[in-house]
């Protein structure tokens, strides 16, 4: 009878999933695996020494968890039940409820097992079955609303996995998330990378730009001279921009308030924001040993992320801050791209050697000791260099993302040195990892890289070359200009790592899971906005209201200017939800 049930489910298994049939089919049970018969004679499974299922009735066991899941059940949301079994209570769960939903079971093994005792076939017309899954298969959980249900012997089992899932299905929720932006600066260009990022994962983003106030903030150094009056109206300018932020949270409502280095962000939007329950996250994307501030910002957030550890991570714990990540930088491989280049613009941005960047002063000090090269200089701050002046493009203009990538494709070799205020050429005790390196890098293009300590942790030497003094420099020029066909298949294995581990997504997704990890659940409650499955299990899901307000589930919150955008947006006759909806809004513009 088991080997016959076996042959049956494994066809029905081929048709379904062949990469499972292929993997199960010829697996052996597990000694550790058991099956054996309940007083009842249903077989029941000891994995270890642990019971998976009821020694004396199984079937009367699995009766009672259902009817439990599903009176806590909210009658929209797709049930997803942690824990195959021998499948009893999926069995029972598929004949009691009239949708379909999904299975994960964490061990092979088991699975195995369940397909000796178990029909398959009544299960696989209601459920979705997830094997011993991998992340990429944990992808449909981004597509829909889960309710999950666990089957307690598997999840007490496998909690690592359990815990899994529980991430996933929180990192799912489709969170509100305000994004703030410096005025200028280096992470002025990341801002749209990590916006672009976490609407890919499916958020709700909202991005708070700064730069349009550039001009208007550095004037002011223009036209005052004393330096205290300076930091004074630029103070008194940061917090004009910090009230303009905090308009924006109110219209927005966030369920994360997400801020850049250099955002103009004061204490006391810190604290308003706090008030109102909205988490708050800063990502430094800055050097802690140049700029310092970090010492004043850090305890403010609820968590905070850096480019760099090891030291600084003790200077955090000794300032009480408590969920600090490290967040290395990355690229966004829709920006920085491989590009295929017109002759003129090969002419306009090409040269056998590039760097792109300020001129920092190691670098204003080593690049000068390259001139015999066929040199291009692009970027700011290289005024006073007169030897350098025939190598710099664009008179020393900043350029954009979009003419460096173009810089970076037409660039037989890119030179990245990471910035030094007191260093002539490399500095020795430089760690973190700047975004040049991943850009450069997921152009497909060619770079020589100064030493980092980090760097190891992103890329081995067949993907990268590095070199640790101006001699070593010149000598690795000279080695890799000779040498087109091993350039460009480093260039290539670069591409593909940074593609495949270090884009932005990965960096966001990084960061959520840690939040989620810390305890981040988003807000629940904010004056005019309003949980959607706590408004469809209010209304009653079978109800004309409650019917309605499912359109809006994968939004997770909506205000009333949601719902009427919707409105007006769709055609044909309008339902009376809809005229209800209608109505209540020009009431509540009339002031009734």
């Amino acid at each position: 009878m088991a080997k016959g049930l076996f042959e049956k489910n494994l066809s029905i298994l081929k048709s379904i999933d062949r990469d499972l049939w292929e993997e199960v089919r010829g697996l052996e049970v597990s000694k550790d695996l058991s099956l054996f018969p309940s007083r009842s004679g249903r077989p029941t499974l000891k994995v270890g020494k642990a019971l998976l299922h009821s020694a004396y009735d199984p079937i009367r066991e699995a009766e009672g968890w259902v009817s439990h899941h599903l009176n806590g059940w909210d009658g929209f949301s797709t049930p997803l039940i942690f824990g195959l079994g021998l499948g009893y209570h999926v069995v029972e769960m598929a004949k009691r409820l009239d949708r379909s939903f999904v299975v994960v079971e964490p061990d092979l093994r088991v699975f195995r097992c369940a397909l000796e005792v178990v029909d398959l076939e009544p299960i696989v017309q209601k459920a979705g079955l997830l094997v011993s899954p991998s992340g990429d298969d944990l992808s449909i959980l981004f597509k829909d609303t889960f309710h999950l249900m666990p089957y307690p012997p598997s999840a007490t089992l496998y909690p690592e996995e359990y815990r899994r899932i529980e991430r996933r299905l929180a990192l799912s929720e489709r969170y509100r998330i305000l994004v703030v932006g410096p005025v200028y600066g280096g992470s002025l260009p990341i801002l749209g990378y990590v916006s672009s990022a976490f609407k890919d994962l499916g958020y709700e983003v909202e991005v708070m730009d700064c730069s349009p106030f550039r001009e208007a903030f550095l004037s002011i150094g223009d036209i005052i001279e004393e330096k205290g009056n300076v930091d004074k109206l630029r103070s008194i300018f940061t917090t004009f921009l910090s009230e303009l932020v905090m308009a924006r949270v109110v219209d927005f409502k966030p369920d994360l308030f997400f801020a850049l280095a250099q955002a103009p962000v004061t204490v006391d939007l810190l604290e308003r924001l706090k008030g109102y329950g909205i988490p708050r996250a800063f990502w430094f994307v800055e050097d802690f040993r140049l700029f310092e501030y970090w010492k004043d910002v850090a305890p403010l957030y609820d968590y905070f992320f850096t480019i760099q550890d090891g030291e600084f991570f003790e200077y955090l714990k000794d300032l009480g801050v408590k969920n600090f990540h490290y967040l290395p930088l990355a690229a966004d491989p829709s920006v920085h791209r491989p590009l295929q280049l017109s002759k003129e613009e090969m002419e306009e941005y090409g040269s056998d050697l590039s760097f792109v960047g300020v001129g920092y002063y190691n670098r204003r000090h080593l690049l000068p000791h390259l001139i015999d090269f066929d040199l291009k200089i692009w970027g700011s701050g290289w005024n006073g260099l007169k030897p350098l002046q025939p190598f710099i493009q664009r008179e020393g203009r900043w350029i954009s993302p979009e003419e460096y990538v173009k810089v970076f494709n037409a660039s037989r070799i890119n030179l990245n040195l990471h910035s030094s205020t007191v260093h002539q050429g490399v500095n020795p005790y430089g760690d973190f990892v700047n975004p040049r390196t991943f850009e450069i890098a997921s152009c497909g293009a060619f770079q020589l890289v100064d030493r980092r300590s980090h760097l190891p942790r992103f890329f081995d030497e067949e993907e990268m070359v590095t070199y640790e003094s101006l001699k070593d420099l010149r000598e690795k020029i000279k080695y890799y200009l000779k040498n087109e066909r091993e350039r460009k298949e480093m260039a290539r294995k670069a591409r593909e790592r940074v593609v495949r581990d270090h884009t932005y997504r990965r960096r966001m997704e990084e960061a959520m899971a840690f939040m989620v990890d810390r305890g981040f659940c988003g807000v629940d409650s904010l004056p005019g906005r309003y949980l959607v499955r706590d408004l469809v299990k209010k209304a009653g899901p079978e109800t004309e209201l409650g019917r309605y307000l499912l359109r809006f589930l994968p939004r997770r919150s909506i205000e009333m200017e949601d719902i009427v955008r919707d409105i007006r947006e769709g055609a044909g006759s309008l339902t009376r939800p809809e005229t209800i909806f209608l109505i209540m809004k020009e009431m509540m513009e009339r002031g009734v």
